[in-house]
């Protein structure tokens, strides 16, 4: 059975929730080990869906990445069959409420979603994450699409030297709309590695640069100088 593309994009959306009770340490299934990319799966006890995340190196800096993932009006030249991607409104500098609307196959009604998304650095492990989860918002647009769920999703971010980042994709969506969840499973397992194939190719674009509210989010650690004292400082005559 040929899997049309346009479904690969139900859970190509961005987020965060924290996982809780007996699911606080997730017994994640290896499903695959490709191009440095690997793909798990994990059967979430309160979910018919299972949730998916891939792990990969990205051959550009956090900053970088990070670019990429929160650059609203650029995300159709790597979010396949997107519709509409904006931000709705700003919470804070750290913190907005999204839109996005997906182009589906044939015969299935398109759908979209609001998200809650927020940026966190955590200066302890100097990485970045951005969290998305679906939301009731006033000023999102009204629309006949079938509404999504992200239920799970974020983007987790890892220095590796100065040039590279380590790259975890989790989602966890529900599309809605009666698709059996036997197909959104075998569809979603895609999600990951299509998604950061994407990503590393949109990093390598010459005009793709480091956005002002990134740098701002995201400060590296800063190294910590030990200066030699009097008594551990080598004197020559």
């Amino acid at each position: 059975m040929r899997i049309q593309p346009a479904f690969l994009v139900f859970a190509l959306c961005w987020s965060i929730l924290a996982w809780a009770g007996d699911d606080a340490k997730p017994n994640w299934e290896k499903l695959s080990d490709d191009d440095g990319i690997t793909v798990y799966r994990w059967e979430k006890k309160d979910s018919p869906l299972f949730a998916f995340k891939g792990e990969a190196l990205v051959e550009a800096s956090i900053a970088k990445v990070a670019s990429v993932l929160a650059d609203t009006p650029r995300r159709g030249e790597w979010v396949p069959h997107l519709i509409e991607g904006r931000v709705v409104r700003s919470i804070s500098e750290r913190e907005r409420i999204e839109y996005t609307s997906l182009e589906t196959p044939p015969f299935t009604k398109n759908r979209d979603f609001v998200l809650h998304a927020r940026a966190e650095h955590k200066p302890a492990t100097n990485e970045l994450f951005f969290h998305f989860s679906s939301v009731e918002d006033a000023e999102a647009p009204k629309t006949d699409m079938i509404r999504g769920q992200v239920i799970n999703s974020h983007y987790r971010m890892r220095p590796v030297g100065e040039t590279k980042t380590q790259l975890e994709y989790l989602v966890h969506v529900d599309p809605k709309g009666g698709i059996p969840r036997w197909l959104v499973n075998m569809v979603q397992k895609n999600i990951p590695r299509s998604t950061i194939e994407a990503i590393r190719r949109q990093v390598k674009k010459a005009d793709v640069t480091e956005l002002p509210m990134v740098k701002e989010i995201y400060a590296p650690a800063p190294q910590v100088q030990v200066q030699a004292t009097p008594d551990t400082a080598t004197r020559t005559n």
